[in-house]
């Protein structure tokens, strides 16, 4: 009689699908999606120890009365979505260490870049009607008027999975075996910045509140990751006393082997700035205020 080891080192060989397990198998092995392995590919090279996290509360009823305001004028009103991803557009060009890319090869070197690319996640439908989370890269976003940034950033929420340019990479991608990708990856790819850009802009974002998680922390091979957790009513202190605001928290994974801990702590509290005082006084100068404004699915 066979042992479950002997069958456990047949299917390891075989190295592929079970289809049709029998009743007596303690595990299916399958093939990762081509989606996946690009994935595995990109953290491969992530030194997660080299990964560190601040954590931030915001209080985001001023961004909700903004909302508001812009709904009573009859405006659809923007997600906290695009008012973060604005808000870190504009902050991020005074702490330029953080919208980089530090490269390893054949010499240790940082590239500073010049304007901000934010990589951030999205549903995709494509062609054959699935849905699939992609990528997708906000390109040169930084300076820009909240208008000229919601219209650039709505364009590439309504625009098809197939119209990313960063599509069309994965499906090149996805075309090379997987024994060759990775090393192709880390010779033609990883040492070069301006490629690394196209591939996962210069800063990355991440919303992980849309499925109710308060805070993450990614495994990102970017120099820095904003990531934005649920916002919901929450018990914070103002001028001094415990009341319920709308609140969340924003997570900035950043590598430490490019800048101390304290100059994330700036970052992530000019970011807070921005969001909590900034915003309002853009609002009560009306460059909010901007009835092209569309809500985002």
């Amino acid at each position: 009689m066979q042992s479950a080891w002997v069958r456990d080192q047949e299917e390891t060989l075989a190295g592929c699908s079970l289809k049709k397990p029998d009743n007596t198998a303690h595990h299916t092995l399958t093939k990762l999606s081509p989606q996946r392995n690009l994935v595995c590919d990109l953290l491969r090279d992530t030194d997660c120890y080299y990964l560190n996290h601040h954590i931030f509360m915001v209080d985001f009823s001023g961004i909700e009365k903004i909302r508001q305001d812009l709904t009573e004028q009859g405006q659809k009103a923007p997600s906290f979505v695009a008012f973060t991803l604005f808000a870190l557009a504009e902050t991020l060009s005074d702490y330029p260490v953080f919208n980089s890319y530090l490269r390893d090869f054949p010499l240790r070197r940082l590239a500073l870049y010049r304007g901000v690319d934010i990589a951030y996640t999205a549903l995709k439908t494509d062609l054959t009607g699935s849905r699939q989370l992609t990528l997708s890269i906000l390109e040169q976003c930084q300076n820009m008027c909240f208008r000229d940034f919601h219209d650039k950033y709505m364009n590439q929420c309504n625009s098809s999975l197939e119209g990313l340019g960063f599509y069309k990479i994965l499906k090149l991608f996805a075309l090379i075996p997987d024994s060759l990708r990775f090393a192709l990856f880390r010779l033609f790819c990883k040492p070069f910045p301006s490629v690394m850009r196209k591939i996962g802009g210069t800063v990355a974002f991440t919303s992980v509140g849309k499925y109710g998680v308060d805070i993450t922390t990614p495994l990102s091979p970017k120099s820095l990751t904003l990531s934005l957790g649920a916002i919901k009513p929450r018990v914070i202190e103002s001028e001094g006393k415990p009341c319920v605001k709308m609140a969340g928290y924003i997570t900035l994974t950043y590598d430490h082997r490019i800048a101390d801990g304290a100059e994330c702590a700036s970052l992530g509290n000019a970011i807070r700035h921005f969001m909590e005082f900034r915003l309002k006084d853009l609002h009560d100068s009306g460059e909010l205020n901007n009835s092209s404004i569309t809500k985002e699915d």
